[in-house]
Order: structure tokens, then sequence, then C-alpha cells
């Protein structure tokens, strides 16, 4: 029996984690169906419930922020650090809970709670000219405190989880020694695993014995790192520089991805591997019925609407879009076409919504937000055709679930879009808005060309092939836990 252990603690729920997610859950319920192989989830206390549904008799959850584990991850969804940390440490906004009472000298805390009622009335007493006495003393004692708790604490906490936590010393690029806590993943998760598996890119968990299989969406940081957060852009510098010292061997969603981390990192070729996403089968359960009441309680059905299924992301480019779809309602005004939006509101609907309201197209639009599995299939089933005008792609998963519901893509022509669709879209250059308008004029007049790219769907989505891609999963996790001493005993 092979057992491995794959890291859900950085996903969220409301589709913060784009398409990342759905595909690592599609993913997973093949792999559950595999003989001979279990899984564990590790999750935590925000995304432990959210994961329920992916319970099976091969595949189960452990959630590493419960009680009856000594330490955890110290990853969040926008900040992943490698080692391990005690659960209590990693809930800082309790500052003075119960269970952190020796941030201060014991006498003080005794006197404080024996006390409560009494310090309030004789704070609120104090005159002027005592506050001046008492302030400087109440600034000294928070500064204790601060010190016991970020200082004192984190020598106690490595003292607690020393059991799971060893040192490596790993030579960086600069020749410099430096040291990477590492766990025992086995004995954090109270199983033997063969092979940590991390879907999310971030190796939080590092134990040298096992194998551990990154999975490289894309590099965005590297090529825009405009587009993010400075804090982000840092950390993601970290979790890749990591991966590079570490040296695991890696799966590329994309020969485009694949090709741009060997550049751009000099990392060896035969660690990493191309295994594209597969296409989903999310939307095949939902009935035409189904997908004609979705549409219209969003007030779209028998509606002539495009469609953009993205997060609103910069590098997803939603402006230069808005600017296209004003210029072809200008130079189109009998043409009733309706723009709608979907995707998880990351800070740019307000400000996507007051550029709209200027150029007068504010009516054309819907803004939909994140939308259910259904609504998205009644969308994507019927709407005039997709289009995708994003600058940077480590994959562009919503690109092959459209040729597989049969729609139109109209689409970047940057990154890996090319490779997901072949010859079977219509392109155009995203930074260019009359580019991206004489695309959609060009759909208008060329129906016959519309109908000569979808008969090529099917061939291009082989490619994509779910039994496919999980045939090679499967293949590589086999020869990696065969070269690291065989599987788990059952």
């Amino acid at each position: 029996m092979i057992r491995i252990a794959v890291d859900m603690t950085p996903c969220v729920s409301g589709g913060a984690n784009g398409g990342v997610l759905t595909a690592t859950e599609e993913m997973l319920r093949g792999m559950s169906q595999w003989e001979g192989f279990e899984f564990v989830l590790i999750t935590n206390h925000s995304n432990h419930e959210m994961l329920a549904h992916m319970d099976t008799d091969r595949m189960n959850r452990v959630n590493i922020d419960s009680d009856e584990h000594a330490v955890v991850s110290g990853s969040t969804p926008a900040v992943s650090k490698l080692g391990i940390i005690k659960r209590s440490f990693g809930n800082r906004a309790k500052l003075f809970s119960k269970a952190d009472l020796h941030i201060l000298p014991r006498p003080i805390i005794r006197w404080l709670y024996r006390h409560k009622a009494g310090y309030y009335n004789l704070a609120n007493a104090l005159s002027h000219h005592a506050m001046r006495i008492v302030k400087p003393v109440i600034k000294a004692v928070i500064a204790y405190g601060i010190y016991r708790r970020f200082i004192v604490r984190r020598q106690h906490v490595e003292e607690v989880a020393r059991k799971y936590v060893a040192k490596e010393v790993i030579q960086t690029a600069s020749g410099k020694s430096e040291q990477n806590q590492k766990c025992d993943l086995s004995a954090l998760l109270g199983a033997r695993i063969d092979l940590l598996y991390c879907p999310f890119t971030a190796i939080n968990f590092y134990d040298s014995r096992i194998p551990i299989v990154p999975v490289l969406n894309d590099i965005l940081h590297a090529y825009h790192p405009y587009f993010l957060p400075r804090n982000e852009v840092q950390h993601r510098i970290d979790h890749y520089d990591k991966i590079n010292r570490i040296k695991p061997f890696i799966i590329s969603i994309s020969e485009f991805a694949r090709r741009t981390y060997i550049e751009t990192y000099n990392y060896p070729e035969e660690r990493i591997v191309t295994i594209p996403l597969s296409v989903q089968n999310r939307f095949d359960s939902h009935s035409e019925k189904q997908c004609e009441q979705a549409l219209d309680e969003m007030q779209l059905l028998n509606k002539l609407f495009i469609l953009y299924p993205a997060n609103t992301w910069p590098h997803k480019n939603h402006e230069a879009l808005l600017i296209a779809f004003a210029m072809y309602t200008t130079e189109n005004p009998e043409r009733n076409l309706i723009l709608t939006l979907t995707g998880c509101d990351v800070g740019g609907n307000n400000r996507l919504s007051t550029i709209a309201e200027h150029m007068g197209i504010k009516e054309r639009i819907r803004f939909l937000g994140y939308v259910s599995d259904i609504q998205l299939a009644a969308l994507m089933r019927s709407c005039y055709y997709l289009i995708f005008p994003s600058l940077f792609e480590g994959f562009g998963i919503p690109l092959a679930e459209a040729m597989k519901a049969d729609t139109t893509v109209l689409c970047s022509a940057l990154a890996s879009m090319p490779e997901v669709c072949g010859d079977c879209a219509f392109y155009f250059d995203p930074r260019d808005p009359a580019d991206i308008c004489k695309g959609m004029i060009y759909i208008d007049r060329h129906p016959e060309e519309v109908n000569a790219k979808k008969k090529r769907f099917p061939e291009q989505l082989m490619k994509f092939d779910a039994d496919e891609s999980l045939s090679a999963y499967k293949k590589f996790f086999e020869e990696l836990t065969e070269k690291t001493g065989g599987a788990s005993e059952t």
C-alpha cells in the first residue's frame, strides 16, 4: 500500500485559489479510485469541513489544527513557511488568552484576575497627574509581555516540538550554510507516509526521508511582479527558493510553465515533467433544465452574452476587455451583446464598475461574482463565446472547459493559451484593446470559420484526457516511491 499525503492547507473557500482548487479536487477524485493507494489530505481549521466531500474509503482528512497534534504548518492561503510550529503559537491575535498567561510574570497575572473589577475602577479614578506615572509602567509591562510572547515563547515552542523537528544543513546558491526546519510527517499525521504531494506548489512540510512532489502552476511573480502585492512577491520568491534548494521532482501543468521555470531558475530538466491538467467533468452532471433555471435566476435566459470567468486579479486584464467592449458597442450599437464577468472579487469589481460607468457600458455588463458549478455550467454552455484576455497563465482551465462545452473561444495569444487551444481558438493581442475588439467583430462576421474550429475541439481535447493524466500521475508516484524504499505496510 502506497500512502500519499496531500497538502491542502493553502486552499480556501470562495474561489480565491482560482482554478487550482477545482483542478486539484477533480484530480484527487480520480486518484481515489486507484487500487493499492491511500491518501491523507492535510487540512487546517479553516478548510477541514470544506473538504469533507473528498472523503472516500481510500482518502481521509487530518486536521493538523486539532488538539491531538502538537505541531502544524505555518502556512496561510497567501503566506506559507517551510517547517512547522506549535498550534497555539500560530494564533497571534490572542495575545492575552488564558492559554498564554505566561506572557507576563505570574504574580501580576494572578493579581490582575483577582482584582479584575477593582483595577478598572482604580484606573477610572486616577487623576491626570497620576496617569503620567502609570502610563510608562503600562508601556513597560506591555513591552515585557511582547518580549515574552514572541521571544521566550518561541523558544518554548521549539522545545515542545523537538520530537517532530530536526535540523538539516543545506548549501545555498551563495555557498552559505542554512538550517531548514523539517518535520517527521509520518509522526505528525499518525501513519507512515511514502510521498508528499503539494498541488499548491509551496512545500509547507519538509521531510527529507520521503519524496516531495510540488505542482508547478505558474511563475507569474518572475514575469509580472507588478501584478502582485510586494509581500506576495516575496513569499513566492521564498517558496521557489526553497524548492530550488531542495531540488524535488516537479510536475508542471503545461509545457509553457515547465520551459519558463527551467529558463528562469536554471532547474535540472530531468527533475521536472509535464503532465497537463485534464478537462474537468464538474459540469457534466447538470441537466439542460437545471441550466435553464440557473440562467433565468441570473436574468440571462435567451440573452446574447459573452463570458469571462476569472478572478479580478490585475493580470487577468479586465480593464483592457472593458475598453475593447466599449469600442465594440460603439461600432455595433444594434448588437445587444452582454459582457458577463464571473469570479472571486479580490478587490477589483468596484474599480471595474466605475470604469464601465464612465465609458457608458455599465448597463451591458453583469458582475456575477463567484458562481456555483451549475451556474458556471449554464453560462459556459449558453454563452455566445468565451473571451479570455489574460496576460499570463500557467494553463488556462476555462479554455479547455469551453471547448468541452462546444463553446467558441476567443483568447489571448500569450503564455500557455496557444498550447491549450491549438488552432481551435481565435487569438488576439491582450495588450491592445483594438485587437480584442477586432477579434470580437471577426467572430460575428465569420460563422463558417467558427464552426470549422469547433469541429477540431475533440482532437485538441484528447491532449487533456483525464484517464491519461491520471495514468501519468500514478506511474510517476509509483516510480518515486520505489526509488525511496518501497510502499507502506497496510
